[in-house]
């Protein structure tokens, strides 16, 4: 069993890929010496798709996995169910991890024992490389429920690990044991900043930053977005958290109805809540939370 595994899930994103998976071997030796890196790629039969597959076939560090059973940004949950390590790091395919990261990840899960689940998240870098958000603040920001911090110099953050309530998951990590899983029913892009920290904050865990897990991440696509992505799909997932969590939807049809007419918000929290009763008693929609994927 390696010690660590980095996983990413792409849709069309070959570039991301291809520089995701160099420039973190390069920055981070223990991906080669003890690790592995696993690539899920939810549109394996696009040109992308051939090209990242024969990218990653090329390494023996590498391992690709074509994906199609659904499509959405919370395939990424699947890595934990392909790796085979005891801690696995989860970035978006167009992330680099800065020097040491990796390896801070590893010492302080290594270190803190505990029977409690632990989600750990980093301090995003802006493009400075000088600057950085330590995390999300929890209010609304027009269709997302988070908002980066201020940002701070990077130079002042220190070196301690410290709870924080929400963070942008372009980069994370956990035992593999000890993840709680994204609902396999969102669909499309959002939702899941806020509802994957409660989760485990709810189980009797915690989310912390660690200040020398930092990572930057590209957010210009001058070719357009891909995957399907709208404001419905983000409504149904919101709903969807927000019954899983038994947490309350009144903020979310608050922020939504400046957005959707009364009407779709309507028909949605009804699809919402139709798709969560049914996943109750449909054994292939149940989440494994054990973490013993």
């Amino acid at each position: 069993m390696s010690k660590v595994t980095l996983g990413m899930s792409t849709y069309d994103d070959f570039d991301g890929v291809y520089f995701s998976c160099q420039g973190n071997r390069l920055l981070h030796p223990i991906l080669d010496l003890d690790g592995e890196i696993i690539v899920i790629d939810n549109n394996p039969n696009s040109s992308h798709g051939a090209a990242t597959k024969h990218f990653c076939n090329k390494s023996k560090f590498i391992k690709y996995i074509p994906f199609t059973k659904y499509q959405g940004t919370a395939v990424r949950s699947e890595l934990f169910n392909y790796s085979k390590s005891e801690i696995v790091i989860c970035i978006d395919s167009h992330v680099l991890l800065a020097p040491g990261a990796i390896d801070a990840v590893v010492k302080y899960l290594s270190l803190e024992q505990t029977d409690s689940p632990i989600l750990v998240q980093g301090p995003r870098l802006y493009d400075n490389l000088s600057h950085c958000s330590l995390k999300w603040l929890n209010i609304w920001s027009a269709t997302m429920l988070g908002k980066w911090a201020p940002t701070i110099p990077v130079d002042t953050i220190g070196n301690e690990a410290f709870e924080i309530e929400n963070q942008g998951l372009g980069a994370f990590a956990c035992r593999r044991k000890e993840w709680l899983g994204l609902n396999p029913l969102f669909r499309g892009f959002g939702g899941e900043e806020g509802y994957i920290q409660r989760k485990y904050q709810l189980a009797g865990g915690k989310v912390v930053c660690i200040p020398e897990f930092k990572w930057i991440h590209r957010f210009d696509r001058p070719n357009g977005i891909p995957y399907r992505c709208n404001l419905k799909d983000r409504l149904f997932n919101y709903f969807l958290g927000a019954f899983e969590l038994k947490l309350s939807t009144d903020s979310i049809v608050e922020n939504f109805r400046a957005l959707l007419s009364d009407f779709h918000v309507r028909a949605i929290f009804k699809e919402a809540l139709k798709a969560y009763n049914k996943s109750k008693t449909d054994s292939s929609l149940k989440l494994d939370n054990s973490g013993e994927n």
